[in-house]
């Protein structure tokens, strides 16, 4: 029984809660920004905080499950992925299809109780995260499809308390995207040998030649949006250091570098709430 749960909490990468730490930080940009421009009362703003947290964590594990039953016959062919349930065969469709349903219950017990603008964004974010695998098969730029998914989670945030949207939110979405897609960016190049064997699209497949200008011109894109966003301070020099920092400790054909830079955006990322 116990075997059976670590491969359920495997599929879903509980052990790898980077991901949902950083689906879940746009949601919090969006609800603070509120809380800073709207004088919306705390206790409101951190109840949304929370609950779009939650929300975080379940749309990335039923993203990852989707992913895995979209990849299963690729991801046993690539190192990094191939002692996935699904890849290795430890867990069956079904099964992944059965964890999928009740992840999907709960997200939508959510998804009813926040307001309805909220849920127009929560929507176009899930529909993108279901689609996202397979545009790795059709685009080399899957990661804007991934960067606009995980950073609807800043309009959504912001939504739950305020019913209009003005042009300062819209910006901080497009810093989210930008500072997405880099991270992302760099994270699939720890796969860049596998994904061009097997046939897999992506920016780092696209740029290989030139990795680090790439990453350098979507956080320059991120750190335009983010002066358009916010008044100069705090959140910019945070956003700056963290681009520099991850661009000179960054080596592009080290995977564990990569890994390691990529994880750290976990932490960087904590410049959109302040």
């Amino acid at each position: 029984m116990f075997y059976r749960l670590s491969l359920y909490l495997k599929l879903i990468r509980f052990d790898k809660p980077i991901g949902s730490i950083l689906l879940a930080w746009p949601c919090l940009w969006g609800v603070t920004h509120t809380y800073y421009t709207q004088n919306i009362p705390m206790t409101q703003c951190l109840f949304f905080a929370a609950l779009l947290s939650a929300g975080a964590v379940i749309m990335r594990s039923l993203g990852c499950i989707v992913n895995d039953l979209t990849d299963q016959n690729i991801d046993a062919l690539v190192d990094r992925t191939k002692n996935r349930p699904l890849a290795c065969g430890a867990l069956t469709t079904i099964e992944a299809l059965r964890c999928s349903t009740l992840l999907g219950l709960i997200g939508l017990a959510i998804f009813l109780y926040i307001p309805w603008p909220a849920q127009l964004f929560a929507s176009l974010g899930g529909i993108l995260l279901i689609i996202y695998p397979f545009m790795k098969r059709i685009t080399y730029y899957p990661q804007i499809i991934l960067g606009i998914a995980f950073n609807v989670g800043v309009l959504v945030g912001y939504s739950c308390l305020v019913y209009t949207i003005d042009v300062n939110i819209i910006y901080l979405f497009l810093c989210g995207v930008c500072w997405t897609v880099a991270y992302d960016t760099i994270y699939a190049f720890q796969d860049i040998r596998d994904d061009k064997r097997v046939g897999i699209k992506s920016m780092a497949v696209r740029f290989e030649q030139a990795p680090k200008g790439v990453v350098t011109v979507c956080y320059g894109f991120g750190l335009a949006f983010l002066i358009m966003a916010k008044p100069i301070g705090i959140s910019h020099c945070i956003y700056t250091f963290f681009s520099l920092w991850s661009l000179t400790t960054w080596q592009p054909k080290a995977p564990q570098s990569g890994h390691a830079v990529f994880k750290a955006h976990a932490i960087g990322s904590v410049f959109g709430i302040l």
